[in-house]
């Protein structure tokens, strides 16, 4: 499920949704697009896997990628 490092839409991480009280099941996925990284919550069922939204995470960039990937830099 994994693409190659270094390319564009890389899968990062795959991990549970940190608010199981109020999205029990739901898992993020933490997929790498271009030089920023966006989480992906997301089900499984029986019919297939349902793609929730797509966040783009400042929190998940830096953890992902290190330093200030496409970020504007405030004065």
């Amino acid at each position: 499920m994994r693409s190659r490092p270094g390319h564009s839409g890389d899968l990062l991480d795959v991990d549970q949704h940190p608010n199981q009280d109020r999205y029990p099941g739901q898992q993020i996925l933490v997929v790498r697009i271009g030089e920023y990284v966006y989480v992906v919550p997301f089900v499984d069922s029986d019919e297939g896997r349902f793609l929730k939204t797509i966040i783009p995470s400042r929190k998940a960039t830096r953890e992902h990628l290190g330093g200030h990937h496409g970020e504007r830099e405030t004065r």
